[in-house]
């Protein structure tokens, strides 16, 4: 008997795509073949987990029915899927295991399979093994779902399983709160085809009513109320005279944020200077969060990320949240971002060094002398001052007159901001900045911060302005996603982060100081990946680089003007994209700067360096013996003669014109504007507007509204941002055990630009303050 019971629950459970049909108990909430694609994929259609991102599951329990007392798990992440059924009968037991895997073909198209096998006391039972194959093509407002159950027809009792056929169609016709289904099925061997008719509807978020109906007039009913993370269901089914048949309730749960109107979550970020941007931007929109403590200690910006990082402070306050700035010690660019925020709180020890900014070249050639050192360089443009490092005692007056005018610039648009932010007359800040730095105590009376706290008072004065809220990290945060309801896939825009010093070869971080070195070849096949991927509608690349190699910017040059010529480019500029980091930039559709973005540099030096008298002091010596009168040309032995200078001028001069070149064609500019304003001079973001180098000042939020503009992308609509070049978890991994990758690379990096010779780098930075 207790076979015969375990054998009828099995068949009753493989014969229908919904659970048991016709009558007999369901033991999962109906859901079409089509349109499913939660953890409920993982039994009705398993190609559906493809379409689904982040853990969910299901536990539903049987309160009504043949199925009362029996249990449903269910799990689910990123495409993979466990089902555990417990099934009781007349004293039988029969557990059900099932794992499904669904997999992403193209952008619409999704196979799957679902294997099955048992725990029952009968051993051909317990042997059975069972395969599903499914798969779903969906589009915006289309969902096609096909099942075969099955599929490997396996023996049970001598005879083999027959297997069946279920397609699903499932239809919006007109948003995401609307889903009508058709269900059909047919077991081969058998007359006809069975069918059922269903609905879904969300007349508000967090409230989900499901109904369906079949031919005999057998119709089921479910409501469904999210939390946020968690979700209580109850799903009746009743015969055609209206007499209730089944009953199950069950509990939903979701890692990804389900959206309700029943949340009563109130939170309040608290970010690092490292997260503080990306967490903003995405807290912007959310109802949940109603401020942020940003603690702007260890601020390693310059002054474009600090502009950035103020604009988006700013559009988080207009959205209506509070913005609270804390820190131990401020420098003047620290102030600038916290100004920007509803209060300023300091350490009760703190510092606030509100005292300017400035810049400091430094010039070894007195040093050089005395070491027996000669470099010999030239450079095109006098306004390329890099190697006035090596070559001179103090700054040429080009090198000054540049200098002075981009840091009033900078000053300026610092001063004007602190001014506006903090409602002090610019008369008052410049005599401030002028008296400083100043204490904590000191920078309270007078009116420069709002409170001092120590750490752990910061919750309470927050709690004291907003009410009862909780606290969560920014790294937190930026783990949480969202579910999607809606079928569309959105467009892509890829984001190319281009950062450091150029080099040839791949990207990696400097162990030694922590900066990042930008490899051409990382740089040069992340745009070429977005160029050949069909999904990313547009590319926004994020330079924030001095320069370096030619050869290195001059082959991401050649990506992205072969990128721009299938897809939008768009560039936001960070703190600075100067030299080569301008000559990257050039061919872009459209570029972006912050005011304070340092840009421009467009110039190029060269030189070797003689080490015959350092040789000499050390008691070196050595005897060259050449074939070609140049043959000698790099040796750090040889004199550098009138001839080798002169060749060396002309390559120089051929790469400045090249790079001119370069920026007339991307800039649509003549050779001899873009020589005006050239010549090796930095200018600041606003300058370089003013000026035809840069389109538009703003940062990384305008650069990606752009792209999607001229990608043909309508406004409001959701991109899915894909970052490149992705991290590879080997590396990560090599680098926090050993940084030995990065070390070695370092030594390598520093032999490449010895032997590479022509440099695109820019002369200098410039300190927001300490």
């Amino acid at each position: 008997m207790k076979a015969m019971a375990i054998l009828l629950q099995l068949l009753l459970l493989i014969s229908s795509s919904q659970g048991r049909d016709s009558g007999l108990n369901t033991l999962i909430p109906f859901n079409g073949i089509g349109a499913s694609d939660d953890a409920l994929s993982v039994l009705l259609n398993p190609s559906g987990l493809a379409f689904n991102e982040g853990f969910n599951g299901y536990y539903i329990r049987g309160y009504r029915g043949s199925s009362e007392g029996e249990n449903t798990f269910l799990l689910s992440a990123y495409g993979m899927g466990l089902g555990l059924q417990m099934i009781e009968g007349e004293g039988a037991k029969l557990w059900r295991w099932t794992l499904s895997d669904g997999e992403r073909i193209g952008e619409h198209l999704a196979i799957g399979t679902a294997y099955s096998w048992f725990s029952a006391e009968d051993r051909d039972v317990d042997r059975l093994k069972i395969w599903d194959v499914g798969g779903m093509f969906r589009t915006m407002h289309t969902s096609i779902g096909l099942l075969l159950r099955n599929f490997n027809r396996p023996r049970l009792h001598g005879e083999r399983l027959k297997q069946e056929i279920n397609i699903g169609l499932a239809f919006r016709p007109v948003n995401d709160r609307l889903t009508l289904s058709f269900d059909t099925r047919h077991m081969f061997g058998e007359e006809g085809w069975r069918y059922r008719l269903g609905a879904e509807l969300v007349p508000l978020d967090g409230i989900t009513l499901r109904g369906s109906i079949d031919r005999e007039r057998n119709f089921d009913l479910s409501l469904t109320v999210d939390f946020t993370h968690i979700g209580f269901g109850s799903y009746n089914a009743f015969t055609g005279e209206r007499e209730m048949r089944d009953g199950l309730g069950y509990l939903r749960f979701s890692a990804p944020l389900l959206p309700t109107l029943f949340s009563r979550r109130r939170e309040v970020l608290r970010l690092k200077s490292d997260n503080a941007l990306a967490c903003l931007r995405k807290a912007i929109r959310d109802k949940r969060v109603l401020g942020a403590v940003i603690e702007l200690d260890d601020l390693s910006y310059g002054l474009g990320n600090l502009q950035e990082l103020e604009g988006v402070i700013e559009r988080f306050r207009r959205s209506g949240k509070k913005a609270f700035a804390y820190s131990i010690s401020l420098s003047t660019g620290g102030y600038l971002a916290a100004s920007a925020c509803d209060e300023v709180i300091l350490h009760p020890s703190g510092q606030l060094n509100l005292i300017g900014i400035r810049s400091e070249p430094i010039f070894i050639k007195q040093m050089l002398d005395k070491v027996g050192v000669k470099p010999n360089m030239e450079r095109m443009g006098e306004y390329k001052s890099a190697p006035e490092t090596f070559l001179r005692d103090e700054m040429s007056p080009y090198a000054r007159e540049e200098m002075e005018l981009v840091l009033n610039d900078l000053f300026d648009q610092i001063k004007t901001d602190i001014s506006r932010n903090r409602g002090i007359s610019p008369q008052r800040l410049q005599t401030l900045i002028d008296r400083g730095p100043y204490t904590a105590r000191k920078a309270e009376k007078l009116k420069l911060v709002d409170e001092l706290a120590y750490r752990d008072e910061i919750e309470d004065i927050v709690r004291r302005r907003l009410g009862k809220i909780s606290f969560v990290s920014g790294d937190r945060y930026l783990s949480r996603t969202e579910r999607i309801r809606s079928w569309k896939v959105p467009p892509k825009v890829a984001i190319i982060n281009a950062k450091g010093l150029m080099v040839r070869g791949e990207s990696f971080k400097d162990p030694l100081t922590g900066d990042f070195i930008m490899g051409s070849k990382t740089i040069s096949d992340a745009l070429r990946r977005a160029r050949e991927d069909k999904s990313i509608k547009a590319v926004v690349m994020r330079i924030d680089s001095g320069g370096g190699m030619v050869v290195a910017a001059d082959e991401i040059w050649r990506e992205v003007e072969l990128t721009r010529a299938k897809k939008p480019v768009v560039i936001s500029m960070g703190d600075m994209a100067a030299s080569g980091g301008y000559y990257i930039a050039a061919p872009a559709n459209y570029i972006f700067a912050q005011p304070g973005t340092l840009t421009g540099s467009i110039g190029v030096f060269s030189g070797t360096v003689n080490l015959q008298g350092l040789y000499r002091k050390l008691g070196i010596s050595k005897q060259i013996i050449k074939r070609g009168k140049n043959a000698d040309f790099y040796s750090d032995w040889s004199e550098f003669t009138p001839e080798k200078r002169e060749v060396l001028r002309e390559q120089v001069e051929e790469i400045y014109k090249s790079f001119v070149d370069k920026v007339s064609k991307g800039r649509k500019m003549n050779p001899l504007e873009v020589d005006k304003v050239a010549r090796g001079r930095v200018w600041t973001g606003r300058q370089a507007k003013e000026r035809g180098l840069v389109d538009e000042l703003g940062g990384l939020d305008e650069a990606i509204s752009k792209a999607k503009e001229l990608a043909g992308i309508r406004e409001g609509e959701r991109v899915k941002l894909i970052k490149m070049p992705s991290v590879k978890l080997a590396d990560v991994l090599l680098r926090k055990l050993l940084e030995r990758s990065g070390f070695t690379r370092l030594l390598k990096t520093s032999n490449e630009i010895m032997r590479e010779r022509f440099l695109l780098i820019a002369p200098y930075g410039v300190e927001v303050g300490d």
